[in-house]
């Protein structure tokens, strides 16, 4: 049996640490008694314009899958950054084991034309990030894809072992050399070392990896974050960077230049005010974007749908990071942009500069 020990505590996985887990994670149901849905409305007239047309000219489309599931493609080539669609319900999580959708995936992959897929990039190992990158990857391959190489599943050590246990060729799953760019088409990606957002004091298993091949069925706590990273994406003279955590290191990001900033602000509006505002100037304000675009701040125990839900007030405060990030982006000039789920946004058009 695996055992974490943290802040003086040993815990058997998947025993005990399933049964506080499900303490937490009920706590995240947006349908239960513990917490309440916040009011979203009021964000509407930040919306992203929707593309039903495929990329024109300089134009990439970025499709939002929930979380921080983000699809780029320039008209040749797609790639995906993280990989989590099957978003299973707190019971399932907390008391079963996880196994990726695949009826729900192929679905998706015919819906959205996923058929030039040539790389997935998981920026961690959670399962809300990783757990469905090789059923991604094999839905791609089956249906039939545009191009005849095999998709590469990028990422850390643990990454690896997800990719794996998932029947993948060891060839097909390269691990990150953090700084050096990545050629995918017309696209170059960098991963950048970044921080895994606070953990909260029942849950924290930061810095702990998967050491084995893992395959589905698994326990959610199997899913090791592994180390986290923030990936760069650069096409021609254009930059989008993708940091899915709201945690920073300080001075990292100084010289790091990008067009578009897709921001994860999962449990920000939690930390302290003095938190919030180093987490922006450490991020925002040293990468200076034109636009900056919330991720992970949806409810992942529901179902992927275009009306995704934000997070319970128990267990995060999307309003108060919403209000804090848009009152701080006013000060800095900098445009505040909102995708929903399942949505399609062309970047670099007439709309979205």
């Amino acid at each position: 049996m695996k055992v974490l020990v943290h802040y003086g505590y040993v815990l058997a996985k998947p025993a005990i640490l399933s049964v506080v887990s499900w303490i937490i994670l009920c706590s995240c149901s947006c349908g239960g008694h513990l917490g309440s849905v916040p009011d979203f409305d009021e964000y509407s007239r930040y919306d992203l314009p929707q593309s039903k047309d495929g990329p024109r000219g300089s134009e990439i489309n970025v499709t939002f899958l929930g979380t921080s599931t983000l699809l780029f493609d320039d008209g040749e080539t797609q790639i995906l950054v993280d990989a989590f669609v099957t978003r299973p319900g707190v019971l399932a999580v907390a008391f079963g084991r996880l196994q990726s959708d695949n009826a729900l995936i192929e679905h998706i992959v015919r819906r959205k034309g996923i058929n030039r897929l040539k790389a997935v990039f998981i920026t961690h190992s959670h399962y809300d990030h990783a757990l469905d990158a090789v059923a991604i990857i094999k839905a791609v391959e089956a249906i039939g894809s545009a191009s005849t190489e095999p998709v590469i599943l990028w990422g850390s050590e643990s990454t690896r072992q997800i990719g794996l246990g998932g029947g993948m060729a060891e060839d097909h799953v390269q691990i990150f050399r953090p700084g050096v760019r990545i050629p995918v088409g017309h696209f170059e990606v960098t991963a950048l070392p970044s921080k895994h957002s606070p953990p909260t004091f029942l849950f924290n298993d930061i810095g702990t990896v998967v050491e084995e091949p893992l395959s589905q069925p698994a326990r959610f706590c199997e899913y090791s974050e592994g180390g986290t990273y923030d990936i760069l994406i650069r096409h021609g003279k254009r930059s989008i960077l993708v940091k899915p955590g709201a945690n920073y290191v300080e001075d990292f990001l100084d010289g790091v230049e990008a067009d578009i900033l897709f921001l994860g602000i999962g449990r920000l509006g939690k930390q302290s005010a003095e938190f919030r505002e180093a987490f922006y100037r450490h991020t925002v304000q040293a990468v200076e974007p034109k636009l900056v675009v919330p991720i992970h701040w949806d409810n992942f125990f529901k179902r992927l749908s275009g009306n995704l839900p934000p997070a319970s007030r128990v267990s995060d405060s999307v309003p108060v990071a919403l209000d804090f990030l848009r009152r701080s982006l006013e000060g800095d000039g900098i445009r505040l942009g909102m995708v929903r789920g399942l949505q399609t946004t062309a970047l670099f058009g007439d709309d979205v500069p």
